[in-house]
């Protein structure tokens, strides 16, 4: 059986190597496995390229615009070609603050809302307008004419009874003393 790793191979891994190339990048232009470019390289004593990070420091303080932008990890995850994951855990690291949570109800956004509800709209083509969903629509539109759900009013209900249980029994007189 003929070895696999002659000069020629050899030279060529240090090659690449010294061209910063990764284990598995060479791997593929030499045509073998990984651990075979990794116990090679131990073997010649070739270090093989440092991991090079993807946060650098130029990165880090784009990431700090963004953030300071007010700008949401999904938003910034696209600005910077990653995960909204990978943009949480380097906010963490850095102790940088997201932006903080906007309403999706702005001003704008209910005034909008009540115009196409004064319309006649149906609450499924306000969400399509608005992009959002019907339920949030309908959400929305009840809380703006002040209606209270059942909840909230099952507590209210209980709450008074809880205050006339707990009221002192009897009348008491308030007024001049007599005697």
């Amino acid at each position: 059986m003929q070895n696999y790793w002659t000069p020629e191979r050899d030279e060529e891994l240090q090659r690449h190597a010294a061209a910063g190339l990764s284990a598995s990048k060479i791997a593929v232009l030499l045509r073998t496995t990984r651990g075979a470019i990794l116990g090679r390289s131990n073997r010649l004593r070739v270090s093989l390229g440092v991991m090079r990070s993807f946060w650098t420091p130029e990165r880090d303080e784009e990431l700090r615009r963004h953030a300071a932008a007010g700008l949401l990890a999904g938003k910034i995850a696209v600005l910077l070609h990653t995960t909204q994951a990978a943009i949480r855990r380097r906010c963490k690291k850095l102790h940088v603050s997201l932006g903080m949570m906007r309403s999706f109800w702005t001003p704008e956004r209910d005034e909008e809302l009540r115009r196409h509800a004064a319309a006649g709209l149906s609450a499924s083509k306000i969400a399509v307008l608005l992009h959002t969903t019907r339920g949030a629509v309908l959400g929305r539109s009840n809380r703006l004419r002040g209606k209270v759900f059942r909840s909230d009013q099952w507590l209210k209900s209980k709450e008074s009874l809880r205050k006339s249980a707990t009221a002192p029994t009897g009348s008491l007189a308030v007024g001049p003393l007599t005697e």
